[in-house]
């Protein structure tokens, strides 16, 4: 912006002055965006909008404004955290105290705007400003929500923008990163991305005066001019001493202690008088919480920047507590069946298991209206011989099972085809990078 180049040039700016002119530039882009829309008589829909995000430096402060769901996040080593507050519906709801931030974003319109430029006039805009004192080194990341939507901010950091903290690589790379991560898993939306890093510099500290800093000495009367105005004194002069004028300080020590002690014996009679809370015993139960120890972290991180290529070949590994009984593998007629039961999951009475150590061979893939991802699976080959005579590890009790009243009507055959959720397949099952003609079976 043309109204922000002169503050590059100023230094020791405060952070009131630049938040002014921050608040400035946008109204003028908004009139400037306003006035285009009025020209060309648009209304409604058909008015240009959109969003921004912006930061200025001012050292040792970056101040931030923006308006609509455009966003500022800071990276460290360690953490990423967003800076800025969208200004949507659902975000409003949850400020004023109207309802949880998830709630109010599943509600309908949840997600619309109630700011942004060229909508409205400049009287009705309340862009929001931030100044921040960056004292570490970190890396400002400022984008549109075509990369933001969906948390894949919070997914693709760990792996991109985290490897510029702390040192001098190029920014324009991982800049390209993101908006070719975003093109692929937000093809909705533009999607506009920036970054900038702050380092830590060592700065020489002022020296300091050699001599001494002392308060001024008092003057001081010799003993030679003392004598003198002594001796000026007439004789038969009586000089009365002035007595020192004492401090109330013994009357205001006693007044203290006595309302201290006073206000020691009134708590005490209001606590004798208060009576003692009954004993309650606490309900102790087992609750149905999921186990999370040892489950990676990384795992919905690779389910949601990974792709699962066509024809590539999987093993499905056992239940173990690190992986619950939702990442059992049943083969559902169609996505459109499994989506309408709990998170996805076939139904266990009538959609068969995938057997542990089956091999399956990704034939299709699929993306429904609600943005969720299912693959097409074939079963090339099941466990033989020993292994399907026994119980299967599906249907363990440790499991937390259903005991199973027929194999060959709860188990796969070589040959089915089902649909599956794309990152229950990344919980249950592992990629194969070859595959013995025994394994593919009749793949």
């Amino acid at each position: 912006m043309e109204e922000l180049q002169p503050l590059a040039q100023q230094p020791d700016l405060s952070p009131t002055v630049v938040a002014q002119r921050l608040k400035q530039a946008i109204i003028l882009a908004n009139n400037a965006i306003s006035s285009r829309n009025n020209d060309e008589q648009r209304s409604a829909r058909a008015r240009m909008g959109t969003t921004v995000v912006v930061a200025l430096v001012h050292f040792p402060y970056v101040s931030i404004a923006h308006l609509g769901d455009s966003r500022a996040y800071r990276v460290s080593a360690r953490t990423c955290y967003q800076i800025t507050l969208d200004d949507d519906v659902a975000s409003r709801e949850a400020h004023l105290g109207y309802a949880l931030y998830q709630e109010a974003a599943h509600m309908p319109g949840g997600g619309a705007l109630i700011q942004a430029l060229g909508i409205n006039d400049s009287g009705y805009l309340y862009p929001t400003v931030q100044c921040l004192c960056v004292d570490d080194p970190s890396l400002l990341l400022l984008c549109s929500d075509g990369l933001s939507d969906y948390d894949r901010v919070d997914a693709l950091w760990p792996y991109t923008a985290r490897t510029l903290v702390g040192n001098s690589m190029a920014l324009a790379p991982v800049a390209q990163q993101l908006i070719q991560q975003a093109n692929r898993l937000n093809g909705h939306d533009n999607v506009t991305v920036g970054l900038m890093r702050f380092l830590a510099q060592a700065a020489t500290l002022p020296t300091l005066p050699a001599q001494r800093l002392r308060p001024q000495a008092e003057t001081v009367t010799p003993p030679s001019e003392a004598r003198t105005e002594l001796s000026a004194v007439p004789l038969g002069t009586t000089m009365l001493a002035q007595p020192r004028p004492r401090r109330p300080w013994g009357r205001w020590l006693g007044g203290t202690a006595a309302a201290l002690l006073m206000l020691a014996g009134a708590g005490w009679v209001y606590w004798q008088r208060q009576l003692q809370p009954a004993a309650i015993t606490p309900v102790v139960g087992t609750w149905p919480l999921a186990d999370l120890s040892g489950q990676p972290l990384q795992l919905l991180a690779l389910a949601l920047t990974t792709d699962i290529s066509v024809g590539s070949f999987w093993q499905v590994g056992a239940v173990t507590p690190s992986r619950p009984l939702t990442t059992v593998l049943r083969l559902a007629p169609s996505p459109t069946l499994a989506a309408n039961t709990e998170e996805g999951v076939a139904s266990a009475s009538v959609d068969p298991v995938l057997p542990t150590g089956s091999i399956v061979k990704v034939v299709s893939r699929q993306t429904l209206a609600d943005q969720t991802d299912w693959v097409r699976l074939q079963v090339c080959s099941i466990p033989s011989g020993r292994s399907l005579a026994e119980v299967p590890t599906e249907f363990s009790s440790t499991a937390g099972g259903f005991p199973p009243a027929s194999l060959t009507q709860q188990l796969t055959q070589p040959g089915d085809e089902g649909w599956v959720r794309r990152y229950h397949l990344y919980g249950a099952a592992t990629v194969l990078d070859t595959v013995t003609p025994t394994q593919a079976g009749g793949c």
